[in-house]
């Protein structure tokens, strides 16, 4: 079993460290942009941002991202040994429980921590209930039961949501609210595992979207910083027309425009992502193959996700 645990983060060390870490070089490098990532250095390397927002109740303008993958950092640490140890039988019970605990933990810190603002959202406890969820959908497919529970519970919870939304119960939607949002999310990833049809499940199949999809962690790291890259090469760019006499101010003001700026960022992360995958990314990714576990005197590549359930059954019948 630990031999598993340390492939698995073995595994997502190099899917995901190399890119982080590849971002916060750039920012570091830049002047102006970098500033407090260089103040604070040591706590985006140990992916710990989500506590100095906790803290300081701040962002920085590019680094306010970064919290996702401290909390997802700070799961993985404990999440194997939970899977690995509790019996299978017990699990849905176990991620419900900690369902429970997260949504508890939000309503707390709004009711009588008086604390309602971002920096509650970004402790791990408190996105607790999010993997658990998408945990327990994993389980019922790997386990290949139906999840009926799934839809009537979302069927319930709407009406619920759209009450909070519009009523005076602001504290308990915002214990609420990431729930809601949850269930949504699984109930569509538990509509793609089934497969879309007509023209939603032709658009997700283009070549487009599952391109996008395969860079989408680079465009997630870069996306904050794309409107940095264009404005400093657009001044560059000012500038040496400028000294022939051509005024860009015109171009400045149409770019600006909300959606052509949505444009131009959007395709500049999309390269900067891109770049990041076949210079990067891809090339350490295909090294997760290599990282292996040794099972019953011999060498096996590490199993999937399902596979992973199975053994773990197989392991808790024999006791």
């Amino acid at each position: 079993m630990f031999k598993v645990t340390l492939a698995f983060l073995g595994r997502r060390t190099l899917r995901i460290f190399p890119a982080h870490y590849l971002y916060l070089l750039v920012l570091f490098l830049l002047p102006l942009e970098g500033k407090e990532l260089r103040e604070h250095l040591w706590v985006y390397l140990l992916y710990l941002t989500n506590f100095l927002i906790f803290f300081t109740k701040t962002a920085g303008q590019y680094t306010v991202h970064l919290w996702t993958l401290a909390v997802e950092e700070q799961f993985y640490i404990i999440w194997p040994w939970l899977i690995l140890f509790i019996p299978t039988r017990y699990l849905p019970r176990v991620l419900m429980v900690l369902i429970v605990l997260a949504v508890a933990f939000r309503v707390c810190f709004s009711w009588f921590l008086h604390q309602g603002g971002f920096e509650m959202w970004v402790l791990t406890p408190a996105c607790l209930d999010s993997f658990a969820l998408g945990a327990l959908i994993a389980y019922y497919h790997s386990a290949e039961k139906k999840n009926v529970w799934l839809r009537r519970i979302l069927f319930i919870a709407i009406p619920i949501w759209i009450w909070l939304i519009f009523s005076n119960h602001q504290k308990t939607f915002l214990g609420l609210n990431r729930l809601f949002i949850s269930l949504v999310a699984i109930v569509l990833i538990d509509q793609a595992n089934q497969g879309f049809r007509g023209i939603t499940g032709r658009i997700l199949e283009s070549r487009v979207v599952q391109y996008l999809a395969k860079i989408s962690f680079g465009i997630y790291l870069y996306h904050l910083i794309a409107s940095a890259f264009y404005w400093k090469a657009f001044d560059a760019l000012s500038a040496f027309f400028a000294e022939r006499g051509i005024d860009l101010t015109g171009l400045r003001n149409f770019t600006s425009i909300p959606w052509v700026s949505f444009i131009i960022y959007a395709s500049i992360s999309v390269l900067c992502a891109s770049i990041s995958w076949y210079l990067l990314e891809q090339p350490l990714n295909n090294l997760r193959r290599l990282v292996v576990y040794v099972m019953k005197g011999r060498k096996e590549a590490l199993p999937t996700a399902t596979q992973v359930v199975e053994t773990v059954k197989a392991t808790h019948s024999k006791r």
